[in-house]
């Protein structure tokens, strides 16, 4: 707008507002002694209250604008705040065993009144929950006898389903020897009925004996990933039986020569197995009572922490190894990262992280209670158990803490058996 139509557009005002205080002079006149307000003058007061509302509402917007501000400034403070704690309390793997126990094998710094009393010292165990069955006995005596049989030359023994064998073979297609199709002079062990090789292979070898030399026909599948140039054609091989494997019988010799130390006949060998089974299923129902049962009120941060990161550390080693036998045995690793080996993202693999050593430590001060509680000691024997075990360079692996606090768990479990009524 230009200067000349600025001062147009005042005097207009000023002769409007002039007019309207002349006319409202007139139009007042004096009845009962009161002034009688006009249109216009009435007019003017509605125009000053709307004024004055306009700007109430105006200073109550800026106030709420500033009021957003703050809040906005505020939320963008405590993300960064956030971003800063998650950092700070988010676990690496590491596997400093021994960080945060004594040399005794004790939680420093662990408040042990706010470790639940579990009462272990007089628990009750039913016998069925945790007795041997025959038939896990007669699984341990099969499995017995399996881990000690031996390839068997005799010429009378004959193939069946399901038994181990050991053969030479080669193979041939359109009469030439083919690349893969042969043992390589060095024998190899197959299972009758495994369908490691191709179909029908293993059937033709059902009826033949140690010493026989048995040609075995077969037809490559249409589709044969393993080597597209052989799909669907024909094959020839020329296959010697080696041996057979057999079991050996049970009976005394064998008790004496492999379990000698525990037995002289089958029925002390049953009874063995029994005892001993029934002594892992008290002791892992032992166990398990505590890990599920253990709480604590105050957990001692940094060991809790390291506790963490431990079984971090042993998560990867997993997968690290299982991409590693993978890439070994079939030419590719089945997980692309570390978090598709646990199955879920790092959020949710962290959070899952600390309730699992939450737990864990809590399981471990549970032990702690119990063996100070009743003055149990660490024996040499349970200790240099725990060393075998650990491998030849235990100590300098885990730390002598880090043992010591794997023999005070024994000493409490072996205290507990002795302890707790079965019936």
């Amino acid at each position: 707008m230009s200067e000349e139509e600025k001062i147009v557009t005042e005097e207009t005002l000023n002769e409007a507002v002039t007019e309207e205080k002349e006319t409202d002079s007139k139009a007042n006149e004096t009845k009962g002694g009161k002034a009688e307000k006009t249109k216009s003058a009435l007019k003017r007061e509605a125009r000053k209250a709307a004024a004055k509302k306009d700007k109430r509402k105006k200073a109550f917007g800026k106030m709420i604008e500033t009021v957003i501000g703050l809040v906005i400034a505020g939320l963008f403070i405590a993300a960064i705040i956030m971003g800063i704690y998650t950092s700070a309390t988010k676990v690496s793997p590491d596997n400093q065993y021994s960080f945060g126990l004594s040399e005794d094998g004790f939680v420093e710094k662990a408040d042990l009144s706010g470790v639940k009393d579990l009462g272990m010292e007089s628990l009750t165990i039913v016998r069925g929950d945790i007795d041997y069955t025959d038939d896990k006995v007669d699984s341990d005596i099969a499995n017995a006898l399996s881990n000690h049989a031996t390839p068997n030359t005799d010429t009378s023994l004959e193939i069946q389903d399901g038994d181990e064998v050991n053969i030479d073979f080669v193979g041939y297609i359109d009469g030439e020897a083919f690349e893969g199709g042969s043992s390589e002079g060095q024998g190899y062990t197959l299972k009758i009925g495994s369908h490691s090789f191709i179909d029908d292979f293993e059937e033709q070898l059902i009826g033949s004996h140690p010493g026989d030399e048995v040609t075995v026909e077969v037809t490559f599948p249409e589709e044969y990933p393993n080597d597209p140039s052989k799909a669907g054609q024909d094959a020839t091989f020329d296959v010697t039986v080696n041996s057979i494997t057999t079991e050996p019988e049970l009976n005394d010799e064998f008790v004496k020569t492999y379990y000698g130390d525990y037995a002289s006949t089958p029925d002390e060998l049953r009874d063995y197995f029994r005892e001993k089974g029934y002594d892992a299923n008290l002791t892992e129902y032992i166990e398990n009572y505590i890990s599920d049962n253990a709480s604590v009120k105050k957990m001692p941060h940094a060991y809790y922490k390291n506790v963490a990161s431990m079984l971090y550390f042993a998560q990867q080693q997993n997968y690290e190894t299982m991409n590693s036998y993978y890439q070994y045995m079939y030419g590719y690793a089945p997980y692309s990262d570390f978090f598709s080996f646990v199955g879920m993202d790092e959020n949710a693999f962290q959070k899952d992280l600390k309730a699992k050593a939450k737990s864990a430590v809590a399981e471990m001060l549970t032990y702690e209670k119990i063996f100070k509680n009743n003055n149990l000691t660490v024996s040499e024997e349970t200790y240099n158990n725990v060393l075998s075990q650990a491998g030849t360079n235990g100590e300098e692996t885990f730390g002598k803490p880090y043992l010591m606090q794997m023999a005070i768990k024994d000493e409490v479990v072996k205290f507990l058996k002795d302890t707790v009524k079965v019936q």
